[in-house]
């Protein structure tokens, strides 16, 4: 049994045990657990496919790696951890940004798409430094997509029920499936999204979030010149009437 202690995004406040985990391209896990067992027993760590889409689960299971118990005495004293600090939840809102995942055939070619487009073309999120903000990732298309965000952790919260409360930075998106990514987006820069299979990525499904100084101060203006609250008026919209290149 394994025990798992942290996540990409660092220590779970409350551990859980498991036999399986189940991780995409990007992914992290920290685990712990107890060597129990007689000399010269050998515990093995298996890599099993998983059905993502394609048939990608007909592969035959692959040996990871293989532990062999020596002879010396066991260690003593050896336990556990039960929990670990809790983390803040950050404010439920309504998604500020959808992204659809998608697959299509151009020009006889499969492509990855993100509502509709492909990177380059993809547009930028333009985001106000220091906001918190919603993501809703829709997965449309008939594969399972990791989605990795660069730069920022977010918590995931899923409609199919509650979600655990920890802190990551890739999560999977099951086919079909609809997830809301919550993060404070507090470094400037011009930070990538996409989906952590690689050729995926270099398909298409691949975009950026635009975050600055004069995002957040235009927005402010706008806010201020209009009267229009947070809640009713899109960040995207702000910046093109007052001619920001999106990429749109």
């Amino acid at each position: 049994m394994l025990r798992v202690v942290a996540t990409d995004g660092g220590l779970v406040p409350a551990p859980w045990d498991t036999e399986r985990l189940r991780i995409a391209p990007g992914e992290r896990y920290d685990v712990m657990f107890v060597a129990a067992g007689d000399p010269g027993d050998r515990l093995t760590f298996w890599n099993d496919p998983y059905e993502r889409g394609h048939g990608t689960g007909a592969d035959e299971p692959m040996v990871l790696a293989t532990v062999i118990f020596e002879g010396d005495a066991p260690l003593t004293g050896r336990t556990l951890p039960e929990a670990f600090p809790a983390i803040e939840a950050l404010p439920v809102t309504a998604p500020d940004f959808q992204l659809e995942l998608d697959e299509a055939y151009q020009g006889g070619d499969l492509v990855f798409t993100i509502n509709g487009k492909t990177w380059p073309n993809v547009p930028d999120l333009a985001v106000p430094l220091g906001s918190i903000r919603t993501l809703e990732i829709s997965n449309v298309s008939d594969k399972d997509h990791p989605f990795h965000q660069h730069g920022f952790f977010f918590q995931a919260r899923s409609s199919a029920g509650a979600s655990p409360l920890i802190w990551k930075d890739t999560v999977i998106v099951r086919s079909g499936s609809k997830l809301e990514l919550v993060s404070r987006y507090d470094e400037l820069g011009h930070w990538m999204y996409q989906c952590h299979i690689l050729e995926h990525a270099e398909g298409g499904m691949m975009g950026a979030m635009l975050l600055s100084a004069l995002v957040a101060f235009l927005i402010l203006a706008w806010d201020r010149l209009t009267g229009v609250g947070p809640g009713e008026r899109r960040e995207i919209g702000v910046l093109k009437a007052v001619g920001w290149r999106t990429g749109d």
